[in-house]
């Protein structure tokens, strides 16, 4: 039985073993704390897949791995997939968006252009958003002198 060393390829090969024959397939979790080793094993007596680690990183891994297996036993869809989707689906929302607002901010500029041309602009007017940040203050920073630190040097 040969270890497979990257937990994507195991995991996916897992799934895919389960998938093909779900009466015979049997999985197996083994935990050595003495040795700090988690081993998992995932065989249809055919074929064996085997992964094993000392990392506790992979234990983030391993509970999303504990729950798509046990989704592909009940016969849900599998939570990563789903979580896979939706990702997916933010991603097209946030570029619609994003598109959206470029069309905005180009027909904005069209329009700043159109009344600059026109002789229109908003150079001191002093609506709103005139005169925004004036007076004596600063932004934050820190100005000024620091304050020495008493006791031994």
């Amino acid at each position: 039985m040969v270890y497979i060393k990257k937990w994507a390829e195991f995991q996916a090969q897992s799934i895919a073993l389960y998938e093909a024959s779900p009466a015979r397939t049997r999985y197996v979790i083994r935990v050595r704390p003495s040795d700090e080793w988690l081993v998992l094993k995932v065989t249809d007596d055919v074929k064996t897949l085997k992964f094993k680690t000392r990392s506790s990183i992979i234990l983030n891994r391993f509970e999303i791995f504990n729950r798509d297996m046990m989704a592909a036993i009940v016969g849900a869809e599998l939570p990563s997939r789903i979580a896979a989707q939706k990702q997916k689906e933010q991603e097209l929302a946030a570029a619609a968006e994003e598109a959206a607002k470029r069309a905005v901010t180009a027909a904005g500029a069209a329009t700043v252009a159109v009344k600059e041309a026109s002789g229109q602009a908003a150079a001191g007017s002093g609506g709103q958003g005139a005169n925004t940040g004036g007076g004596a203050g600063g932004g934050g920073g820190g100005g000024g002198k620091k304050k020495k630190k008493k006791g031994k040097k």
